[in-house]
Parts: structure tokens; sequence; C-alpha cells
């Protein structure tokens, strides 16, 4: 058969023979003109130009995963959680530092102001009477470097009390404790007066201060005397007590005086025991 009857049979061939001339003059041109860059490119065949050419798709053999775009597609690491908040209480008695609790694991700590910075006061999260002459100081730490703290109280007459008090306002004693401490007894007080209570937080910047107003908490507590309905009920008890056993003892006197009374009662009436039974008897 002639070629030119052979093309006219086969009109699908003369189109793919003339589009394969035209990707290889393509082809040559861009490597005539540009270096190769890429060294892992795939190699350009006829049949993959035919198949671009027309639209269509293929898949190398040996291959890894694609992603639909054609590039390889990358497995995103799951994100990792932030860290949690410290186990840290400002109110806490014997409270670790947050700083020594983040360093033994990774957590999270309340903002606070530097150790260059007077620490701000602290707060009173409780002041309650302990017994007749002590009180018991609960507080918070504030949001700052405290290196410890200081307590300072005086105690002076109550408007138409009782007791001891000179009325200044300069402290008449002070305690120190460190910086894990958030409770305090003052004890050797004396009823009846109304103490003024300080609680300072010292750090680097204010320990030679001797005005502990801008670091300081006060408050005012009246220390009451024992209540004397509950005197005069334990003295009423402990007489009715000794009445009992005062009884109690008269009682079993008495008692055993009876049993022995009675004994030698029976004994003198018992006519066995008279002279003239017993002359009776020797007869």
């Amino acid at each position: 058969m002639p070629i030119r009857d052979f093309l006219r049979a086969c009109p699908l061939f003369l189109t793919l023979a003339l589009l394969s001339l035209r990707t290889e003059s393509i082809a040559g041109a861009a490597e005539r003109t540009e270096p190769a860059t890429n060294s892992t490119a795939r190699p350009t065949t006829l049949l993959r130009r035919i198949l671009v050419e027309f639209g269509g798709d293929y898949e190398d053999e040996g291959e890894g995963d694609s992603s639909p775009g054609g590039g390889v597609s990358l497995q995103t690491p799951p994100p990792v959680p932030p860290p949690s908040p410290c186990d840290y209480d400002p109110c806490r008695d014997g409270q670790v530092p947050c700083d020594e609790l983040r360093r033994d694991s990774p957590c999270l700590c309340p903002g606070v102001t530097s150790a260059s910075v007077a620490p701000e006061p602290p707060s009173f999260r409780e002041v309650s009477q302990q017994d007749p002459a002590a009180i018991r100081v609960h507080w918070c730490a504030p949001a700052s470097e405290v290196d410890r703290y200081q307590i300072s109280y005086y105690g002076r007459k109550t408007a138409g009390g009782g007791g001891k008090g000179d009325g200044s306002d300069k402290p008449r004693r002070t305690v120190e404790f460190g910086n894990r401490v958030r409770t305090a007894v003052l004890d050797g007080l004396e009823p009846g007066l109304t103490y003024h209570i300080c609680v300072r937080a010292v750090n680097k910047v204010n320990s030679g201060s001797a005005d502990s107003g801008a670091s300081s908490a006060c408050s005012d507590y009246e220390l009451r005397p024992p209540n004397r309905l509950y005197l005069y009920a334990g003295l009423a008890g402990g007489a009715v007590v000794l009445l009992a056993a005062a009884l109690s003892v008269l009682a079993f006197q008495r008692c055993r005086a009876n049993r022995r009374a009675g004994r030698d009662a029976m004994g003198l009436a018992n006519p066995s025991y008279s002279r003239g039974s017993v002359d009776m008897l020797s007869s």
C-alpha cells in the first residue's frame, strides 16, 4: 500500500507523529539553551510527551507516595501541648517558691516583679485568736520576689477596756520568718488589748529601709479576755463534782458503820452464849 493511502487510512497515527515531532523539537531547543539543574528530574520519553499533550496521567513504577499536586507529601508532627500552670498557692503555708518548681519540671509561674524592685505588700488571709494570750496570723504572698517576712505588732488600750498599753506607733516586738512561711502565732500577749499587726515582705531592695509602709499590710485585732460565763460554769461544775465525791464517801462510811452495828446486836441476843445456858449444860 502506498504511504499516502496509509496516512489517509490512519489519520490518528499521523496526528500522533506530528505531535511527537513538535514536542521533540521544543525539548531539544530547551536542552540547548538551559543546562540541566536537577539531576533527579524524570526522563522525557515519547509516550510521556504524548500523554502529557493529550492531558493524560501517569505514574512511574517504584516511585513513593505523592500528593495530588505531584509533590511528595510530608507528615506534620503533632503539636506540642503548652506547659500547665505550676502547683503554686500564694496562701499555702510551706509553699516552695515557683522558680524552684519550674526548675524541677516545666510549668508556668504567675507573673511577679523582679528582685530589683521592692516587693508589694502581702495580703491578710485570716487573723484569729489562738488562745486567751495568742493571736494566729495567716497571710498570702505578693506577686513579687520575697526573701523573708517581718511581723511587727504592739498592743494598745481599747475604748472602755482594761490592760496596759502605751498607745505609741513604735512596734513593741518584731519577728522574722522565711519566704515559705504563711502562718505565725504571736503569743505572750495580754488579753483586753487591741493589737496592731503589720506583715512586711522583704527582699534585697528594702531590707535596710526603716519605712515598712510600702511593702506592709496592717490590721488591728482585739484580744478578748476569757468569757466569765464559761469561768463560772467551770467553777460550778467543779463544785458539783467535789460535792458528789464527798457525799459518796459519807454514804460509804455510814453503810459500813451500820453493818458493823448489826453484827454486834445479833451476837448479844443469841441465848446460846448466855452464862445460864452454860451452867445448865455443865450440870
